[in-house]
């Protein structure tokens, strides 16, 4: 059971090597990607107050890759309706 969170989480490295290797991001909402940074912070900081290791390696794992995708969506220019645009 401890291993189906680290499973999960790292399909976020999956989305964001397809954004690197599509140079396109247009299908992910940058409110989404932020509000889901939050969220991995907040179950980190939980799994800190409670001590569990596997929580907070998760949320560690789960805010590494948003960060990543956040920093790709910002970074690399995506083709739009209305030619290049960022968000």
């Amino acid at each position: 059971m401890m291993i189906l969170p680290f499973i999960t989480n790292s399909f976020i490295y999956v989305q964001a090597y397809k954004i690197w290797r599509r140079q396109s991001h247009d299908d992910l909402s940058f409110l989404t990607t932020v509000v889901s940074i939050f969220n991995a912070a907040i179950w980190g900081y939980y799994g800190w107050v409670i001590g569990s290791r596997p929580l907070v390696l998760s949320g560690a794992i789960a805010f590494g890759g948003l960060v990543l995708i956040l920093y790709l969506k910002l970074t690399v220019p995506s083709r739009g309706v209305n030619g290049w645009k960022y968000f």
